[in-house]
């Protein structure tokens, strides 16, 4: 019998971290719900089901991308705030090899976190987009700046009816309230350096 593939892994150097990590993030949601939302409160709210929140809670089940967003939506806390304590150091100095990370697999999509939580003014990453890759069927709006300068590769940037195509070197800066995403219509992976002021992940 096969296994079902992971929805949602996060990862560090490469390699998908151990299930202390799956466990970091059904406390911190645990914490997050107790004395505010019964299991089944939650699982109406956030449109999950609640054995399904259970599971997570007790470090079983990995989500997916989605689920983590509808959960964090339905707490009120940033979809970042479910990953803190999940990496190595929690002060000022981040290790290129101790970057907290995030992948999608269902969308290629690789986060790398560069500042060492989202609890200060400002949140840095570097995004790694795949050829193909199209945000449009889920575009983000958030209060606060947004600013993208491209590293590597070729994609484009959609800021509510205004397109924007970037190459290596180029840079936008934009206000994150206007529903925005991106899409790669290259067929080489595209390499980006996001700043968001104040932190939305």
């Amino acid at each position: 019998m096969k296994s079902r593939p992971v929805e949602a892994v996060a990862v560090r150097d490469g390699a998908p971290v151990s299930t202390a990590f799956i466990r970091s993030l059904g406390e911190l949601l645990r914490e997050a719900r107790a004395g505010r939302f019964t299991i089944e409160a939650l699982a109406q709210r956030a449109n999950v089901s609640a054995g399904r929140i259970s599971q997570i809670e007790r470090g079983i089940a990995n989500p997916s991308f989605e689920t983590l967003c509808r959960l964090a939506s339905a707490l009120g806390v940033s979809l970042g705030s479910l990953f803190e304590g999940t990496g190595p150091e929690q002060g000022a100095l981040v290790r290129r090899n101790e970057r907290k990370q995030i992948e999608i697999p269902a969308d290629g999509l690789v986060y790398e976190l560069l500042t060492p939580n989202m609890q200060g003014s400002l949140e840095i990453f570097i995004l790694n987009i795949p050829p193909g890759y199209n945000g449009a069927r889920r575009p983000l709006a958030h209060r606060g700046e947004k600013f993208i300068h491209t590293q590597k590769g070729e994609f484009a940037v959609q800021v509510g009816d205004r397109l924007w195509k970037l190459q290596a070197g180029d840079s936008v800066t934009f206000a994150a309230s206007e529903p925005h995403f991106v899409r790669n219509d290259s067929s080489n992976q595209a390499t980006i350096l996001v700043v968001v002021t104040p932190p939305s992940f």
